[in-house]
């Protein structure tokens, strides 16, 4: 698996010995389809005792809407240039099971983000917070140097979501860096290097030179992709599909987070390890 949190080096995501399954990063459910974070879910008529803990709504769901609650709450911001204070924030979510302990975060994330400045954490969801960044540089930086982990689990950062529930908050895609060894001269352009990131997922950046060519021996592409999908561990390249001839070429991964060496998948969706079969067989 991949090191420390925040660290850097490449991994190959076909080499994959057995290991513990990675973390889990989709909202715990109760298993009377209640939510985990808004009590059981039971109306009164449901339980003798209600859950001293379920929400009002829960609690009196019996009851038919006040005219008051029909006609909602309706307010015009009186200044919405405090909203210029977030300009630098940033959302982060820990894609684990386990609950996040703030303390350890504020303590360690600063660190492995390198921050030339003081930054501002505060908890707005389960394993779900917020960063006010000191500076421009550092909040560029966090969100687009990544991915990074914490306490061996993905943490995926976005820009600053101001009108939106944590809940309905999607935290399900990270920018990682792919190098591609050994490509025929040919291909080791800024145009080859789009197609084959939008192949993977969502191209974000090709590191070429003036020149519109690879700078290195290898080609470097930037795209997003999907915690909840298995690693791609390279591809066949060919000039048209129905060719036979084909080379098989390693997609190499800079700075990887942990993921499950059974199924090569980042977070495990609803904490299920699901590993790919061969549909041949």
């Amino acid at each position: 698996m991949a090191g420390e949190a925040g660290g850097k080096g490449a991994a190959v995501a076909k080499k994959t010995p057995s290991t513990p399954s990675a973390p889990v990063a989709t909202p715990l459910t109760k298993k009377d389809g209640g939510s985990a974070s808004g009590g059981s879910g039971k109306s009164p008529a449901e339980s003798k005792t209600p859950d001293p803990a379920a929400s009002l709504s829960a609690r009196l769901g019996g009851m038919v809407l006040m005219d008051k609650e029909v006609e909602g709450f309706i307010f015009d911001d009186p200044n919405p240039a405090v909203r210029k204070s977030h300009r630098w924030s940033a959302i982060g979510k820990v894609c684990s099971p386990r609950p996040m302990k703030m303390s350890a975060m504020e303590k360690a994330m600063p660190r492995a983000w390198g921050l030339h400045k003081e930054a501002k954490f505060a908890e707005i969801g389960p394993n779900i917070f917020e960063v006010q960044f000191g500076s421009e540089g550092d909040w560029r930086h966090v969100l687009h140097n990544g991915p990074w982990q914490f306490d061996f689990s993905v943490l995926v950062m976005k820009d600053y979501e101001g009108d939106k529930r944590p809940s309905e908050m999607i935290f399900d895609k990270i920018d990682v860096w792919v190098r591609v060894t050994d490509l025929p001269p040919d291909r080791r352009t800024e145009a080859f290097g789009r197609a084959l990131g939008n192949w993977l997922g969502e191209i974000v950046w090709v590191d070429v030179d003036k020149e519109r060519l690879a700078r290195e021996q290898h080609l470097r592409v930037r795209a997003k992709i999907s915690v909840y999908e298995p690693l791609v561990r390279g591809f066949y390249l060919r000039t048209k599909r129905e060719d036979k001839e084909k080379t098989w070429f390693d997609f190499h991964y800079e700075k990887v987070p942990h993921f499950c060496f059974d199924c090569g998948r980042l977070v495990h969706v609803e904490g299920e390890c699901d590993p790919p079969v061969d549909s041949s067989m």
